[in-house]
């Protein structure tokens, strides 16, 4: 069963399905809110600007229930994620030295809260739905058409029959309509909606030099951030939109130069490249705009999804680009691949990294 489908037809349902997360694993980006998905994950994010380690963990509960009519379901969902960012050394290579004294270098914590609803007839009543019936009908024929064939194991002419006249399940006409997971969600379910608040707060390191003496000088300093968003699930059970403004106050390395000494004898030992002067203060308001689309599955491949973002900083005027690519592989592979291609407008260079997600489930 979908995700969003859970998250609107849980109120009518007592299985133990209802338990299984919200928004499908592709849709939850490394290191960033609205991951709901399960317990805890673990994000290594590598390019040649940077790379880091991302250490979350998500909790929260859902409230369900249904209205006196009997024939709506009202679902309001919170959640809280933190997570534990660290920046490993060694750019875009982890098999150094440096990439695990990065570790130390510039942590920081965000903790994050959503809370998701909606509310919503009962797809599986035909009286509410009007579109069910044909569904329904449709996807019993097919049934017992593939069961006089031979194609299915697990379904009798008569449990066909059951599906098309009693109350159909959500498995049943994804395997028999023939339709698209989207449009079949399009057919059955409401869109959900949800908003949140993000904040987060780390020390970083800057190192440089003091021009003429080359002395080394170190200082650590403060950055936070703050973040306000709204969600958007269209009722196709495979996307997500979010809009959101950021305000960020943080610190930056001044770009390296080529520093000498007074009088340069060997220029091996008497020059060197690094920033000239301690970090420079950052403001930034930031807004942004994602959108999320997980794509159906590839036979012996596995599922693709994309995630798009742009972002307007109104302070500088300076905007960013990013297309994350994701890999859900077939089978009980947990680790989730992905390529990022992001463009910034301050830099005017396109970069490209890789990642790799690991979800696990501390109950399990």
């Amino acid at each position: 069963m979908s995700a969003l489908s859970l998250l609107v037809a849980a109120a009518f349902l007592s299985q133990a399905e209802t338990g299984e997360s919200t928004i499908p694993p592709a849709l939850a980006v490394p290191g960033q809110t609205a991951d709901v998905i399960s317990d805890g994950t673990i994000d290594f994010d590598i390019n040649e600007k940077k790379s880091e380690m991302v250490l979350g963990y998500s909790w929260g509960g859902r409230n369900q229930s249904i209205e006196p009519d009997r024939r709506t379901a009202v679902v309001l969902q919170n959640r809280f994620n933190a997570s534990l960012t660290l920046p490993l050394g060694g750019a875009d290579n982890l098999l150094t030295r440096e990439a695990f004294d990065g570790l130390s270098d510039g942590p920081s914590l965000s903790l994050s809260w959503t809370s998701f609803g909606t509310r919503s007839a009962d797809p599986w009543d035909r009286a509410l739905n009007p579109a069910l019936g044909p569904i329904a009908d449709a996807s019993g024929q097919r049934c017992i058409a593939a069961v006089r064939a031979g194609q299915v194991a697990d379904y009798t002419e008569q449990r066909c029959r059951d599906n098309m006249t009693i109350r159909p399940n959500y498995d049943f006409v994804q395997q028999f309509s023939g339709l698209s997971t989207a449009r079949l969600n399009r057919a059955l379910f409401s869109p959900v909606t949800g908003y949140g608040i993000e904040a987060s707060i780390g020390v970083n390191q800057f190192k440089y030099r003091t021009p003429v003496t080359l002395a080394e000088n170190s200082e650590t300093r403060r950055q936070f951030s703050i973040r306000a968003f709204g969600i958007l699930f269209p009722s196709d059970g495979v996307s997500m939109l979010t809009g959101s403004a950021r305000y960020e106050s943080s610190y930056e390395a001044q770009d390296d130069q080529i520093l000498c000494r007074a009088v340069v004898a060997n220029p091996n030992d008497d020059c060197v490249s690094g920033p000239p002067g301690p970090p420079e203060r950052v403001e930034k308001l930031q807004f942004e705009i994602e959108y999320r689309r997980v794509f159906d599955p590839i036979p012996g491949l596995g599922r693709f999804a994309i995630a798009p973002r742009v972002a307007l900083d109104a302070m500088s005027g300076e905007y960013e680009a990013e297309l994350p690519i994701y890999l859900t592989p077939s089978g009980t592979n947990r680790i989730l691949p992905g390529l990022t291609i992001s463009y910034d407008s301050r830099h005017d260079e396109v970069i490209v990294g890789l990642f790799l997600r690991r979800t696990f489930n501390f109950g399990s």
